[in-house]
């Protein structure tokens, strides 16, 4: 009797197994609303003579560099200082095509309008049509703020240079 028990005991134990449905969990797409205004964060490129990238700690100048991205898909970008952000000091560089100082900012600039965005789960797409060009950055949350770091390749004479921008969510 003990083993029709054991054997009854397992044979349930066994349809239990078979019969359950195992769900297959998988982490929910990454998804980040990126609408409204960003700052610049951070500026590298190899255009000009610099070593390492310039941030708006040590040149606040940079944080009124303004991106905005609207709901419908266009962005604008505008420089809302009031004098020239100069991020490097006026040098005779090794560079064949700088031979002067740097700046990520001119008062009295036009916005830039002519651009559109989309995001596909942590990728940033902005897309320009003067000059065609599309740029790629990658989304993250950094001390729980929302940061975009945006990567460029320039092919102009002597190049190619690359840039990095990067942007927060203000």
């Amino acid at each position: 009797m003990k083993s029709w028990s054991i054997i009854t005991c397992c044979f349930c134990v066994f349809v239990l197994l078979i019969t359950c449905k195992k769900d297959n969990q998988t982490a929910p797409p990454v998804s980040y609303n990126v609408t409204g205004i960003w700052a610049l964060s951070g500026y590298k490129t190899t255009y000009f003579d610099m070593a390492n990238i310039s941030t708006s700690v040590q040149y606040p100048c940079m944080a009124q560099n303004k991106t905005t991205y609207l709901a419908n898909g266009t962005l604008i970008n505008v420089y809302t200082g009031d004098s020239v952000c100069y991020i490097t000091p006026y040098v005779y560089s090794s560079s064949p095509v700088s031979n002067g100082r740097v700046s990520v900012g001119e008062v009295g600039a036009a916005p830039d309008t002519a651009a559109t965005w989309k995001v596909n789960g942590n990728i940033l797409q902005e897309k320009f049509s003067n000059p065609a060009e599309i740029i790629y950055g990658t989304l993250s949350l950094v001390n729980g703020k929302l940061q975009a770091i945006l990567t460029d390749t320039l092919n102009y004479t002597g190049g190619p240079y690359y840039t990095t921008t990067i942007l927060v969510k203000q």
